[in-house]
């Protein structure tokens, strides 16, 4: 499987369909990915998910000069200008970052498969800065407390937008 480009101009390449994972295997992944990075690939999207983020990233890009400047605009409230060379939005670094939303949880809006898929939700957590596992974990215990969760980050070759901080999040109801 080849990585994900990093020019936003083309679609990045993602696993084939392979069907939707189970908690267990959503843990089995997690346990591999410490020693095998490629476990990862397990995860992967439904054709009609995948469909509808190629469109949406179509949009995003017919107004803004990157994915990273979406995202950076709308969920991590960067201030925003207009690109005088492509007349596309892009994020602007405020000198006072305490503007900025520096941590945002969410629902993964192209999420991998899971099943029960409405059992096991895919969020994702969203920074300004790199987070220590423990951090993580604090985060989502107090965000999700009737929730049990597995983390990751995508090792950098699959990060569809790396220029900013992010982790999945699987989340299920504590059994």
């Amino acid at each position: 499987m080849a990585a994900p480009t990093r020019n936003e101009t083309s679609t990045p390449q993602f696993a084939e369909y392979s069907g939707p994972c189970t908690w267990e295997e959503i843990l089995e992944v997690k346990r591999k990915f410490a020693t095998d990075e490629t476990a990862v690939y397990r995860f992967c999207r439904t054709d009609d998910v995948l469909n509808r983020y190629q469109d949406w990233r179509k949009e995003v890009l017919d107004r803004y000069d990157a994915v990273a400047d979406y995202m950076k605009i709308t969920v991590l409230s960067y201030p925003s200008e207009s690109n005088p060379s492509t007349s596309k939005l892009r994020a602007i670094t405020p000198e006072d970052k305490s503007v900025l939303s520096d941590l945002v949880l969410r629902l993964n809006d192209f999420p991998y498969a899971t099943t029960p898929s409405e059992s096991v939700l895919h969020y994702v957590l969203w920074s300004l800065t790199d987070l220590p596992e423990s951090q993580i974990h604090e985060i989502l215990s107090s965000k999700l407390p009737q929730y049990e969760h597995i983390f990751f980050e995508n090792p950098p070759h699959r990060k569809t937008i790396p220029e900013i901080q992010h982790y999945h999040v699987f989340a299920r109801l504590k059994q």
